[in-house]
């Protein structure tokens, strides 16, 4: 008989314990019984449950009788990791990915558990973008997609990619597939099951304009609704004159989707004289970390080495500072994570984050060429224009 403590005593521990009580055998492989919850902010020595709650103190002193810590929420994973390392817990430890609470788990690739190891990090978010074009061609696209030939990710890159993010990382906690405009890959589905396979800890969503929602076979919505995959969407003035046909589609279909909200102005992303304090511009960084070509890191030094490429002309010369070879680096996750979420060189010339003079770089949405380096570029110095 198994011995089990499950960590964290919310709803969701309460619904894992209620499962394991009678279907331990079925869920895990192993007959077993939850002994305690284990919980941070509740009082030790009360019962929830039928089960008495401990702190983490104890559940290092009762680690001799434990065979198994089940975290019950996937959300609190990373937190609850790191305590774990402190208390330098030795006993296997399992969570629960958000799936199972919709009754959506299966043998295949979406295990009722996932076991991790401590000594690895999880990635809090990585964007991975499988095709370079679009169906838009917008002014001061930051992708580049109006201006790059039509180009598809093969999938065996996207999985050998997998396969190494895996052996770094225990888990990806928000993984997103974009471009240009995913729904052009006519692979899609695929790269559904496989991101679903590797990471099925993930939240994994595919970012689009929706434009082409209205003309998607169902059995892709069938797929993301199966693998739990969600749409977020950018919404364009044209999204915007479908958004309910495409609320229709999904909503008939079942799938989770998020608009963003409606955009009317681009900004200019790139200010080309360099001059921003760096650790300021960080403070409000997204940190959305990319895979691209292999390499992890900001996005914003593909932005930049794109429109070099382009305009034949020099913007920042070390743009990659901070990028990781995702094939030939020697350093751990826990290194890899601290060098991607730290400030550098190229944030100075990043206009993304920068708040303070948007008035500046403001320009109306449009879509269509012809295109120019200053649909980018902007100096912040005052009364100069650039390449216009």
């Amino acid at each position: 008989m198994e011995r089990i403590v499950i960590y964290g005593a919310g709803v969701k521990g309460i619904f894992l314990n209620r499962l394991l009580k009678n279907k331990s055998e079925y869920l895990l492989g192993v007959k077993g019984t939850v002994l305690y919850f284990c919980d941070s902010y509740k009082k030790p020595g009360t019962y929830i449950d039928g089960i008495e709650v401990i702190c983490l103190d104890q559940l290092k002193q009762l680690e001799n009788k434990v065979d198994r810590i089940v975290i019950s929420s996937i959300q609190y994973a990373d937190e609850i990791q790191r305590r774990l390392i402190d208390a330098k817990i030795e006993t296997d430890v399992y969570v629960i990915p958000e799936y199972v609470f919709q009754f959506a788990w299966n043998e295949e690739d979406m295990p009722f558990y996932i076991k991790f190891d401590l000594n690895k990090p999880r990635l809090p978010y990585l964007e991975i973008k499988i095709v370079e074009h679009c169906n838009l061609k917008c002014k001061g696209c930051s992708a580049l997609a109006n201006i790059k030939e039509p180009k598809n990710m093969e999938i065996s890159q996207f999985e050998s990619s997998l396969k190494r993010l895996k052996e770094l990382f225990w888990g990806i906690k928000d993984l997103k597939l974009f471009g240009g405009e995913p729904l052009l890959h006519p692979e899609l589905e695929q790269f559904v099951r496989t991101a679903r396979k590797y990471f099925p800890d993930s939240r994994i969503v595919i970012h689009s304009n929706g434009l082409l929602i209205p003309k998607m076979e169902k059995s892709l919505f069938d797929l993301m609704k199966e693998k739990d995959v969600t749409f977020e969407f950018t919404q364009y003035p044209p999204t915007g004159l479908i958004k309910r046909k495409i609320i229709k589609v999904l909503e008939e279909c079942g799938i989770e989707y998020k608009f963003r909200d409606a955009l009317y102005e681009f900004q200019k992303v790139i200010n080309v004289d360099g001059d921003y304090d760096a650790e300021e511009v960080y403070k409000t960084c997204c940190n959305c970390i990319n895979l691209i070509e292999g390499t992890l890191s900001c996005g914003v030094g593909w932005l930049v080495k794109g429109l070099e490429e382009k305009y034949n002309t020099v913007i920042c010369e070390d743009k990659f500072q901070n990028s990781i070879d995702l094939f030939h680096t020697q350093l751990d996750g826990w290194k890899i994570v601290d060098i991607l979420h730290s400030p550098f060189h190229l944030c100075k010339y990043c206009a993304f984050m920068n708040r303070n003079d948007m008035d500046k770089r403001m320009m109306k949405w449009e879509c269509g060429g012809p295109f120019a380096l200053s649909d980018w570029i902007y100096t912040a110095k005052e009364g100069e224009s650039y390449y216009e």
